[in-house]
């Protein structure tokens, strides 16, 4: 952690200005010996600057640098697109201290996150605000999220990246039976469920999917269109089959060492901030995905979309990544009551 002296502000009047800020008397009264220091809180991730995707950690420094009080002692330093670490670095760059905050993917936490593989039930939720209401609303969500404690990081929760489906350089896939045999880009416990459809998953980084698909080294690419908008995949591929295979998240993670160590008046802020940030983008969500099938479609991608009996034939397809993903790797319990919540929300 780097520290530097500021201006000597009195700690009472900082305290005072945090609490009314916090959303009245739940909030920790805490406070510290931080007079005449700035916290620095350097904020990893892959993803470009100014993208879709970033919008959740470039609203966070936008709130904490708006608040004159919070601002003079959390200094918000963000570094997009790998500058410190690359996407299958980060989350162990932050659990180490190299970097305060990091945010990664789901698919990259896979290994402390069990439940995370809620995300990867292929055709679970009906749409993306349904997934939407679970992440930010739904009592299991914090069981998915807890691990991290326990390992040396705080989740702060998670931005859905939209609806997941097939994005294709030359065969369209419209069909199961169309996927047999592809290299398909895939990362996590996603990779199930192209196994059980024959293809041969890849695992490979968003950021190299571009060049993949370019040179032929995959054919196509588990991923969605705001992802494919943001890092300009309508330029090397052909075809989309828009369905709602799955999805993932982008998290948040603090290292616990440096977090513990702050004023508690002050983490609340933050805590406060951050959760105000992941809403405001998980706002915007379904209009990216317009905007981004628009722009693919634009630029000469086919866009299939399956009827309903169509879509229903794909969950009939996959049902045995459901024994493997739900009651073998989550565990009866959470995989039940998971099922029951999509049914009645």
């Amino acid at each position: 952690m780097k520290k530097r002296v500021i201006a000597v502000m009195t700690a009472m009047m900082l305290a005072t200005t945090l609490l009314a800020g916090c959303g009245g008397g739940d909030a920790p009264s805490g406070g510290g010996d931080y007079e005449g220091e700035t916290f620095v809180m350097r904020c990893a991730y892959d993803v470009p600057a100014g993208g879709s995707m970033a919008r959740a950690i470039e609203k966070f420094e936008e709130l904490v640098k708006a608040d004159p009080e919070l601002s003079q002692v959390v200094d918000v330093q963000l570094f997009p697109g790998g500058q410190l670490f690359a996407a299958n670095e980060t989350m162990d760059a932050t659990l180490r201290g190299d970097v305060e905050l990091g945010m990664f993917t789901t698919w990259y936490a896979d290994s402390i996150l069990p439940y995370s593989s809620t995300f990867d039930l292929p055709l679970l939720f009906n749409d993306v605000e349904q997934m939407i209401d679970f992440v930010e609303n739904s009592e299991l969500v914090k069981d998915v999220w807890a691990p991290f404690e326990e390992v040396g990081g705080h989740c702060f929760g998670g931005t859905v990246t939209g609806e997941y489906g097939i994005l294709s350089a030359e065969k369209a896939v419209e069909k199961p039976e169309d996927v047999k045999g592809l290299l398909i880009r895939s990362v996590g416990d996603g990779s199930l469920t192209w196994l059980a459809l024959g293809a041969n998953p890849i695992n490979m980084s968003a950021g190299d999917i571009f060049t993949g698909l370019q040179r032929g080294t995959i054919d196509a690419a588990d991923i969605g269109p705001i992802s494919v908008k943001d890092r300009n995949l309508y330029e090397v591929a052909d075809h989309y089959l828009n369905t709602f295979f799955h999805s993932t998240l982008s998290i948040y993670v603090v290292n616990k060492d440096w977090w513990d160590q702050l004023p508690a008046d002050v983490s609340a802020k933050l805590e406060d901030y951050m959760k105000e940030a992941i809403s405001y983008c998980n706002g915007f969500v379904s209009e990216d995905m317009e905007v981004a099938l628009k722009l693919m479609e634009e630029n000469g991608i086919t866009n299939y979309k399956p009827t309903s009996e169509e879509r229903q034939a794909w969950k009939d397809s996959v049902q045995d990544v459901y024994q493997e993903l739900g009651y073998d790797k989550m565990g009866a319990e959470f995989t039940d009551a998971l099922l029951e919540w999509v049914e009645n929300n």
